[in-house]
This record gives C-alpha cells, sequence and structure tokens, in this order.
C-alpha cells in the first residue's frame, strides 16, 4: 500500500510542476517563471542574429568533381585586378628609378620622367 501511495504522490508534484512552468514567447520552451525572464532576453538576442545556412554537401562534392560548372563573380575579379594594377605599377617605376641611378643626373636635365625615358 504505502508503494502505490508513494507513486500516486510523486505523479501529483509532477503535474504541480508542469503548471507552474510557462513557454517562451519567441521559441515556445517552458521554463520555471524566475528563469522565463532571464531566458527571453537572452532568445531575442539569438533571434536578431542571422542564422548561418546549412550546408548542402551534395553541391560541395559535385563541384569538386566538376559536375556542376562553379560560377566565378565577375566583382570580385574586377576588384582584383585594380588593385594590382596600382601596385604595379608603383613597383615597376621604382625598379626603374633604381636601375636608372646611374643616369639619374641626365634624366632630371633633360626634363623626362624616369618611367619615360626606360620604357622607350
Amino acid at each position: 500500500m504505502s508503494l502505490s501511495m508513494y507513486s500516486t504522490s510523486e505523479n501529483l508534484s509532477v503535474e504541480e510542476d508542469k503548471n507552474i512552468l510557462k513557454s517562451c514567447q519567441i521559441c515556445g520552451r517552458t521554463f520555471n517563471p524566475k528563469s522565463l525572464e532571464r531566458h527571453e532576453k537572452i532568445c531575442e538576442k539569438s533571434k536578431k542574429c542571422n542564422r548561418r545556412t546549412v550546408f548542402n554537401s551534395f553541391l560541395q562534392r559535385a563541384r569538386e568533381i566538376r559536375a556542376i560548372p562553379v560560377t566565378v563573380d565577375e566583382k570580385k575579379d574586377k576588384d582584383k585586378s585594380n588593385q594590382k594594377g596600382k601596385w604595379k605599377e608603383e613597383h615597376e617605376n621604382l625598379m626603374c628609378v633604381a636601375r636608372g641611378g646611374k643616369n639619374s643626373k641626365e634624366i632630371l636635365n633633360n626634363g623626362f620622367s624616369a618611367q619615360k625615358k626606360f620604357d622607350q
């Protein structure tokens, strides 16, 4: 008898606990009212953040075996070519000046730039 009484009283306490729990308005999980306020603040912040997209392993494998053609962004190629051209041009000018150190007085006296003298 005592065993059956113990199990019924335990069931009642579990049911009472379920009535006390409140659900989060954002995610729907149930919490103790004391911790629900704290959870809702955190849940709002995490909801605002952008979620990561699900990784599609099929597309990745298809690209590796080249079953699906890989598209290249034209904007990325244009940006790289513009940046590379500028520093490369400056580097070539510097190298021309360094190589033409022997003739620097002659170049400056004639009014020519180092780049024009060595490119011809």
